[in-house]
Parts: structure tokens; sequence; C-alpha cells
């Protein structure tokens, strides 16, 4: 951590976070002229939050510029970091929205033509009641052992986007039945 050094006697680090503030407060001597009225001493401080708890930390009338100009260079350093964030979040979304603008090779092999086979099905389907179809097909050829509706949503849809009852309803309603 670089510091900077503002007397002999305090050292200041090149950047903080928090606020500078000033602290009024009764000092406790009973002649005081703060015990008296609404008058009390003030002191310069800075308030910081850590682990979701507020700490202040006094300082001098001598590290008060010091401390201000470290507040300022991290509130700098914090503004360009947002920036080069917004500047690389722009170019990710631009970089995803081209990829999915390109146009995808079609893929071959036995998915491919068990596709092809669920394909020559469709027509007798609504288009969410298709996905549903293939899901519980896709299922039926993946799971092992019985191969119950349970059973194929388990290996099909382990996610579980869709509603389990959904699933039922479809193999209920299936055109062919």
């Amino acid at each position: 951590m670089m510091t900077l050094m503002t007397s002999k006697r305090t050292w200041v680090p090149r950047m903080l976070r928090g606020s500078l503030v000033t602290l009024r407060r009764r000092c406790g001597k009973p002649s005081c002229h703060c015990a008296q009225g609404d008058q009390r001493h003030e002191a310069p401080a800075l308030s910081y939050s850590e682990h979701g708890r507020t700490r202040v930390v006094m300082l001098a009338e001598s590290d008060v510029d010091a401390v201000t100009a470290a507040l300022e260079r991290y509130r700098a350093a914090k503004t360009e970091l947002e920036e080069q964030a917004s500047t690389g979040l722009a170019a990710l979304t631009e970089r995803v929205a081209a990829e999915r603008a390109e146009p995808r090779r079609p893929a071959t092999g036995p998915v491919t033509g068990f596709g092809a086979l669920l394909g020559l099905t469709r027509a007798g389907f609504t288009a969410p009641s298709f996905a549903i179809f293939t899901d519980l097909m896709a299922g039926w050829v993946c799971a092992p052992g019985r191969r119950t509706i349970t059973a194929m949503i388990t290996v099909a849809d382990p996610a579980g986007r869709r509603a389990h009852d959904a699933y039922h309803r479809n193999a209920a309603t299936a055109p062919g039945r």
C-alpha cells in the first residue's frame, strides 16, 4: 500500500474510501463551555463502512488536506474503473450478439437423425406440446430401467424447466393415443 507523509508523525494512505466528516461532541468536563449549552467541540474524522458497520477514525487538523486528496483519488479511480467495466460489458454484449447473428452449421450424426424422425410427427402437435413431446422422447431413449413418465422427466428435464404435470398432461392428450 502506498502512503504519503503529511507530517513527521503521520502517514496517510494514497487512497481512502469513505467521507470526511466533522464530529461535534461534548468533552465531558463539567466546567467546559460544551457542558453548559449547545456549543460543542468540533473535530475532523474519516467515516467509512466495513462489513456493514460504520467506522470512524479521528483525524488531526494537519491530516485533513491529505485525507481529502486521498478520498478524491479513490473517487477518480472508482469512476475510471466503472468506465472500463462499462466498456468491457458493451464489448462483450456486442460480441455475443454478433455470434448469435452468425448462421449455425447444421448438426450431423445420430442426433440429427433422431430429430428428423421426431420432426415427422410435428404436424400433430402445437409448438409447446411438440417441445414437451421431444423432451419426453429424449428421456425415453436415455432413461435407465423402467420408462415411466417420471423417469423420462428426470432424465430429460433435470433442472425442472417445466411443471411436472405438463409432461403427464402431454402424454395423456398426445395424438394417436
